[in-house]
């Protein structure tokens, strides 16, 4: 079953092409710009809840809170598990402080963001964000034997 749900995870990636390039949404109303929810954020969800079933862990639906339990549990996992909190924590603020300047300009927010409109370390800190959830999928990947993803 875990094999199955993390196959089911991996099949969206964090939006970073080679040669530090953006893989941008290719059609849609995201067209040119990363989806920060679907691509980013639920990525990490994702992974919390599968951990969060495996460990068994019902307590609580909070995603900082199944990673924090998954870090302490999973030791193999702990490193690549700090680092998808403090993504988590950064891509979410990277939301919603889009969506807030939407708002400000008179526009309905939404979850697609530019990442050329953000400044050179915004950027790096995106960049780096993404490539720790890439980091936990690969970690997911690896825990639950998944060949493709």
């Amino acid at each position: 079953m875990f094999r199955l749900l993390t196959e089911l995870a991996l099949r969206q990636r964090p939006p970073l092409a080679p040669l530090g390039r953006w893989a941008t949404e290719r059609s849609g109303p995201g067209r040119g710009r990363i989806d920060l929810e679907r691509r980013g954020t639920r990525l990490v969800v994702d992974a919390a809840r599968i951990l969060a079933l495996k460990l068994r862990y019902f307590d609580s639906t909070n995603t900082f809170d199944r990673l924090r339990v998954a870090a302490e549990s999973l030791s193999e996992l702990a490193s690549v598990l700090h680092d998808a909190i403090e993504a988590y924590h950064y891509l979410i603020d990277v939301r919603l402080e889009h969506q807030l300047r939407q708002m400000e300009a008179g526009e309905p927010p939404d979850n697609f963001l530019n990442p050329e409109t953000l400044s050179r370390v915004q950027q790096k800190l995106l960049r780096e964000a993404l490539e720790a959830v890439g980091a936990l999928q690969q970690a997911l990947k690896q825990r639950y034997h998944v060949a493709a993803g």
